[in-house]
């Protein structure tokens, strides 16, 4: 069985997700192709020894500069409509990739490109994903359509928790994906010198100016917002963020699918900055208020908060079920079909 999995560059919440699938389908000696930019290096370092064709696989969104935790609307417009332009070209080019390979099936996370070549070489496809882009971007009618037309090409649509409603007939509702810790709590907390009597917050807020936070004595802060400190040091803890998650005491984060989603799975604390113009972060932060959270807190509160025992305490907590296994064995089910 061969599987082309295809991964947007959108975000190493993608990334993150795909790992986990990934590692619930190796279980099963399948083999995998990725077709990534695989930013960072993030791919080749999660999942050693599996192949990697390195390409853009998806348009490039636009943050804007003046709050980057929202798309710049006006270039984020122009690199999609570039992007569709390119489109019998970019089809034509992994045509090419697609018949050496000869995949059985071919799964997207979030990219309608993928979607499209599959369907021009009669090859079963899967898009598994928490949102799409029609429904999360603010373009014009016909490109809307033009994306909408395109995903309806895939066979089916495995829809992730935490994320919009995603629209379409053949969806199939899932639970969420995430990475397993590869170490214990008391493990990672060892590797990074966090002592017994010491709290761990692990601060991740990309796009945000770094702030300071105030803090008691026996609070250790770990900011990692800035994705380029993963590339800087070339450590395991940063690749493999999820047992960073596993150590915390409290993390803040944005709204974003992978934090969101490890933190849950691991039942972690966690608070969370919304920008409420961001479609998929507003529709987490719904889902989050159903689990009966109330996580969310403000930049301004923050910055006049001093996180301490008695804060964390006061940090609610919720734990929700990996669906890694489930979904994987959905991917297993519809590609012996398709052989």
């Amino acid at each position: 069985m061969k599987i082309l999995y295809y991964v947007t560059d959108h975000g190493l919440g993608h990334a993150s997700r795909t790992v986990a699938i990934i590692r619930e389908l190796k279980k099963e000696k399948i083999e995998i192709i990725i077709r990534s930019n695989d930013p960072f290096g993030f791919f080749k370092k999660s999942l050693p020894g599996i192949k990697i064709i390195s390409g853009q696989t998806d348009f490039h969104p636009v943050m804007s500069k003046k709050n980057g935790m929202i798309f710049n609307e006006s270039k984020t417009r122009t690199n999609l409509s570039n992007w569709i332009s390119q489109m019998p070209a970019l089809i034509r080019k992994e045509s090419t990739i697609i018949k050496k390979i000869k995949p059985h099936i071919i799964i997207s996370d979030i990219s309608f490109m993928p979607i499209l070549a599959s369907s021009k070489n009669k090859i079963k496809s899967l898009l598994v994903s928490s949102f799409v882009w029609n429904e999360s971007l603010k373009i014009p009618n016909n490109m809307r359509y033009y994306i909408k037309n395109s995903y309806k090409n895939a066979d089916i649509i495995l829809r992730l928790s935490l994320g919009t409603p995603v629209n379409f007939q053949n969806v199939h509702k899932m639970g969420v994906v995430a990475r397993h810790s590869t170490l214990s709590r008391k493990q990672i907390r060892k590797k990074l010198g966090i002592k017994y009597n010491e709290k761990l917050v692990l601060v991740s807020l990309s796009g945000k100016e770094k702030i300071q936070l105030k803090h008691s004595e026996n609070i250790k802060i770990l900011d990692v917002s800035d994705y380029s400190t993963i590339k800087k040091n070339n450590t395991k803890n940063l690749i493999e963020g999820q047992n960073l998650i596993t150590a915390a005491d409290l993390v803040i984060c944005k709204c974003g699918y992978g934090f969101v989603s490890e933190c849950l799975t691991s039942k972690t604390k966690f608070l969370y900055i919304l920008e409420p113009k961001h479609t998929e972060a507003n529709s987490i932060h719904k889902e989050l208020q159903k689990l009966g959270l109330k996580n969310r807190i403000s930049i301004k509160r923050l910055l006049k908060t001093t996180i301490d025992d008695n804060f964390i305490k006061s940090v609610m907590i919720a734990g929700v079920p990996f669906d890694n296994q489930n979904i994987a064995k959905k991917i297993i089910k519809i590609t012996d079909i398709v052989i």
